[in-house]
């Protein structure tokens, strides 16, 4: 429903806000999100070599198509218009992934965590995209995998969440 009595033109919606900062990011941020959600998903299947292999090929197409768009010879104006146009569709899977935060979790639960830590990262625009790339790996670290990466994600999570707070 569109009515709303609270409505400003100078307030941007939760879309705009994660829309605004995907839009930026350059070929080596979208590869470094999508490579961080990708290690975030093997941590969570251990040593569950058919889940793994289930999540490899789920991933490499987006791998595939990345590896492609790093090859081309950019050198001209038109070239880099034309790879900034075909970043776009990884982009918008990207801001899908993170809008995932203000959506309900299918399981009668809500987001809160996850909308707490990707609202840390909209409010501070100065903050470099090097920090956005981490969302998925920041999301998915958990206290019980005894893994270094996560620890250290995990400490993280823990630290934005007392901020929010």
């Amino acid at each position: 429903m569109i009515g709303n009595r609270f409505f400003k033109p100078t307030d941007k919606t939760s879309f705009r806000r994660i829309w605004d900062r995907c839009s930026t990011l350059g070929i080596g941020n979208i590869e470094s999100y999508i490579r961080g959600a990708y290690i975030a998903h093997l941590n969570l299947y251990g040593d569950e070599q058919e889940r793994i292999k289930y999540v490899e090929e789920d991933y490499k197409p987006l791998f595939d198509y990345i590896d492609e768009l790093k090859a081309r010879d950019i050198n001209s104006t038109e070239k880099q218009i034309d790879l900034d146009r075909d970043l776009n569709c990884l982009r918008d899977l990207i801001a899908a992934d993170m809008h995932q935060a203000y959506e309900a979790d299918g399981y009668g639960g809500s987001r809160y965590e996850e909308r707490d830590i990707l609202d840390y990262f909209l409010d501070r625009p100065k903050m470099a995209d090097r920090a956005l790339v981490e969302y998925p790996r920041i999301i998915w670290a958990t206290k019980w995998l005894d893994e270094k990466e996560n620890k250290k994600f995990y400490k993280l999570k823990q630290k934005i969440l007392s901020i929010e707070e």
